[in-house]
């Protein structure tokens, strides 16, 4: 699917397996003048393209994300190398050649949504006004691909977010059962010098813990990817010193959560900070299913052993 400046399309997603979406935004120059320009991140907006995912199943409609695509894109790359897809600092792109440059990045699930028989996901997608930089509006575009996957499916996958409120001192966020990964968005925060969150209090099923700001700064910094970019790469190798927190990771599972935090009013602006979580539902058919599939796979790869080996 791709979409241009202004435009909105949907897409039926069908007879495969898939566990997040690829975004990329190609930003294409009107004129070039002496030689490929250099624009990527800041001439492109992803909070202004709006996006939803909805599964369609037995009759039944299960929204698997709605919302706009800096939230999505941001919560899921914290940390990782799509987080410079929405630097404000940093310059980020990849050269395609002929004035045409790439910010991308992909949206995780966090399990496999396997689309058998009349199962589909439908994507409602639209680039509002403001989705790029006025000199470059005429051939930049948004392409979103499904990523296909190989698996079997557990579960159905959800992303909500939850804003906070200007000014707010404290609150409790009871988020539920089945998180398998939580983070604290910020985006008008650049460094550490005027902290958003004093204090964190996390509450589950199995594990209960408290973090101060210098905590979330260092599970911040432990969390960094050792990856070694080139310098001749057209990526900025550097991690800005954002407040924005991965609180739980791919990986975990908990039920019961919820967070104490106590903020900093004065630094807690409107709309710049979010709550955004993944969950999951599911249920015996799906179990099932897995299962038989998984078993299935089992009885074929037991009939490739040689009889010797038996």
């Amino acid at each position: 699917m791709q979409l241009q400046h202004l435009q909105s399309r949907d897409q039926k997603i069908s007879s495969q397996s898939i566990n997040g979406f690829s975004v990329k935004g190609v930003l294409t120059a009107n004129a070039i003048v002496g030689g490929d320009p250099v624009f990527g991140s800041s001439k492109i907006d992803f909070s202004k393209v709006t996006f939803k995912a909805v599964l369609n199943r037995d009759g039944m409609e299960h929204v698997i994300i709605q919302d706009n695509l800096k939230l999505i894109g941001l919560a899921s790359n914290l940390n990782k190398r799509g987080q410079l897809a929405f630097y404000n600092g940093v310059e980020h792109y990849t050269k395609l050649g002929d004035g045409r440059t790439q910010v991308a990045f992909n949206i995780e699930l966090g399990g496999v949504i396997r689309l058998a028989g009349d199962d589909y996901i439908y994507l409602e997608v639209s680039c509002q006004d403001g989705t790029f930089d006025d000199a470059y509006l005429t051939s930049s575009f948004i392409e979103i691909k499904p990523l296909k996957a190989v698996g079997y499916e557990t579960y159905i996958p959800f992303i909500r977010s939850q804003p906070i409120q200007a000014n707010e001192n404290s609150n409790q966020y009871p988020i539920g059962d089945n998180i398998i990964r939580c983070v604290l968005l910020n985006y008008d925060q650049q460094n550490y010098l005027n902290p958003v969150v004093a204090s964190l209090n996390f509450a589950s099923d199995r594990f209960n813990d408290s973090f101060t700001f210098g905590d979330l700064i260092s599970m911040k910094q432990a969390s960094f990817p050792k990856e070694v970019l080139s310098a001749a790469n057209d990526d900025a190798d550097v991690f800005e010193s954002d407040q924005s927190w991965t609180l739980i990771d791919m990986g975990q599972k908990f039920n019961q959560v919820s967070y104490q935090i106590q903020f900093n009013p004065a630094n807690v602006a409107a709309s710049k900070n979010y709550l955004v979580y993944w969950s999951y539902k599911t249920d015996w058919t799906i179990l099932n299913k897995a299962k038989t599939l998984s078993d299935t796979h089992a009885t074929m790869d037991a009939a490739t052993v040689p009889a010797s080996v038996k």
